[in-house]
């Protein structure tokens, strides 16, 4: 199947968005349709060369866990969302939490802007969106 992709093609370069083949799903895989992502501080690591990690590439969790790089911070299993998420909307509503104003959403094609705009600190975290 074709995916959009970004691709870094080696330290410091600008990601660069491609059509790339990936295989279907195998048993026990299953395909999601994803409408949005962060640009994670992981990603902007490898890009700028603070982590190792083979060139070209294509980032997110869940491609340098299964290149056995490891990682700090809350990730998808590190967190209880039943307990987490309901703290998160408390948080929100007592106004201790604003995360609709600490994110930005930017169009998934327009990656290399959300990077820029987040190294320059008009945008705490980046959501890039596809339309």
């Amino acid at each position: 199947m074709k995916v959009t992709a970004a691709v870094l093609e080696q330290i410091g370069s600008e990601f660069t968005l491609k059509t790339l083949d990936l295989a279907d799903p195998g048993p026990g895989e299953v395909l999601i349709e994803v409408a949005g992502v962060g640009v994670c501080h992981t990603d902007l690591a490898v890009q700028h060369g603070h982590l190792p990690f083979p060139f070209p590439a294509v980032l997110g969790h869940e491609e340098m866990q299964a290149r056995g790089l490891s990682l700090k911070g809350i990730v998808e299993s590190d967190s209880n969302p039943d307990v987490f998420i309901p703290r998160l909307i408390e948080m929100y509503q007592a106004g201790a939490f604003p995360f609709d104003k600490i994110i930005t959403m930017i169009p998934f094609a327009k990656i290399n802007d959300a990077v820029a705009a987040q190294a320059r600190g008009e945008a705490v975290k980046v959501v890039l969106v596809h339309s």
